[in-house]
């Protein structure tokens, strides 16, 4: 497996792992009207939106930061995609590629669409 496959296969299971924790932490002091029981809930559910944050920038890419690395004109956002194909999203989605691989493939010809990524990921 790759080392960054690898990496992500193991902050997904720390993640659930800390998931399993906040739910059994949060069992024990649900029916509790003391704020002092809460504070191990907070804590541990302030640490998993942090850790899933984090995982979160390895798989995917906004389409602000995906500019940034590839230029503006390759990257079409919500306002391109209404106005060349006349659809109306209402959420842009977040690019499904690591920061990495629109680097890697930023001088390609056809990391317009992505193809140049994803047939780098078909060929792990």
């Amino acid at each position: 497996m790759p080392p960054l496959c690898q990496q992500i296969k193991t902050e997904y299971e720390q993640l659930q792992a800390l998931k399993e924790q906040l739910v059994l932490e949060y069992e024990k002091v649900k029916d509790s009207d003391d704020m002092n029981d809460w504070s191990v809930v907070k804590k541990l559910q302030t640490e998993w939106e942090h850790a899933c944050a984090n995982l979160e920038k390895k798989l995917y890419v906004s389409v602000e930061r995906a500019r940034e690395l590839l230029g503006e004109k390759n990257v079409f956002g919500q306002e391109e995609v209404e106005r060349i194909w006349g659809v109306r999203m209402e959420e842009v989605p977040e690019i499904p590629f690591s920061e990495a691989e629109l680097r890697e493939c930023k001088d390609t010809p056809y990391s317009r669409i992505g193809l140049s990524a994803f047939d780098s990921r078909n060929s792990r």
